[in-house]
């Protein structure tokens, strides 16, 4: 996802990522919670706000890949809008 400005990491076996968009947040003032918030909202794509897991995870968002490739495809591209239109 770095076209997107974040840093991704995936371990194998899992069926989710938990990519950092901690910096670009920042610039706008945003946190992940209002961020998955806009996601869900303006968006469709849900995600869950990283500080759900703890401090570490502030910044984060954790999305599953546990779909269709179609289905991953058009979150993938609404994911972008979304971090396109801060």
């Amino acid at each position: 996802m770095p076209w997107m400005g974040c840093a991704a990491q995936s371990r194998t076996g899992r069926s989710y990522v938990f990519p950092d968009f901690s910096e670009r947040l920042a610039r706008h003032g945003l946190t992940s919670a209002q961020f998955a918030d806009r996601l869900l909202e303006e968006f469709g794509v849900a995600a869950i706000d990283g500080a759900s897991f703890g401090s570490r995870g502030a910044g984060h968002l954790r999305l599953s890949f546990a779909s269709a490739q179609s289905e991953l495809d058009v979150a993938l591209q609404r994911i972008a809008a979304c971090v396109d239109s801060l």
